[in-house]
């Protein structure tokens, strides 16, 4: 599972104050969890358990303020579906571990749901469970602003055709195996049961 972000647009609203320092590197959960192993072992074992499912994600960031060129790659690694962890949870997650005097994290990405997905062959579901709202902060409606008008793409393939989509705006490709779900990124804030997917599949 790859997610690609494309933060170019943004250098231009740092006003230079990234520098001109260029960054392309390459981060694993798997090692940070085995430097921080210490104090992992001091958190509850339901904490532990959701920091453990994070050590196959990696993630690959290049930066070039020069030429206004900011990417992030977020590669999730997994074997059955029920294995896949959410990227933004997974980063709030890590960010609560650093500092863990933060309950919220990056409350920026953090939309207070938790993501399940499921594939028997037969469908694939992606099952959001919204949680308790938490007090919004003054920077978060900041973010908001900034994020109005934006969206986000997310592509699927699956192994077999594709009969049915929840999401009436989905758009299967011609070989009926792929899917793209184009969203408002608002919605994964404010919104975020709009984004469960239901997929039948041919027999």
């Amino acid at each position: 599972m790859l997610l690609a972000m494309d933060g170019s647009q943004l250098i231009a609203l740092t006003g230079g104050q990234l520098g001109n320092k260029k960054v392309d590197s390459v981060f694993t959960f798997k090692k940070l969890l085995l430097e921080k192993k210490d104090s992992i072992a001091k958190l509850p074992k339901a904490q532990q358990d959701k920091l453990k499912a994070l050590e196959n994600i990696s993630i690959k960031t290049l930066l070039d303020p020069e030429n206004s060129v900011l990417t992030v790659d977020v590669l999730n690694d997994f074997k059955k579906a029920n294995e896949i962890q959410d990227v933004m949870q997974a980063f709030t997650e890590i960010a609560k571990m650093q500092n863990p005097g933060k309950a919220e994290g990056m409350g920026m990405l953090n939309n207070n749901s938790t993501v399940k997905y499921t594939y028997d062959g037969k469908k694939f579901k992606k099952t959001i469970e919204v949680l308790p709202a938490v007090k919004q902060d003054d920077a978060m409606s900041m973010y908001k602003s900034m994020l109005e008008g934006s969206s986000y793409k997310v592509n699927y393939t699956f192994p077999k055709k594709i009969k049915s989509v929840s999401n009436k705006s989905a758009v299967i490709g011609a070989d009926k195996k792929t899917l793209t779900v184009s969203y408002p990124l608002l919605d994964y804030l404010d919104n975020p049961a709009s984004l469960g997917l239901d997929v039948e599949f041919e027999k």
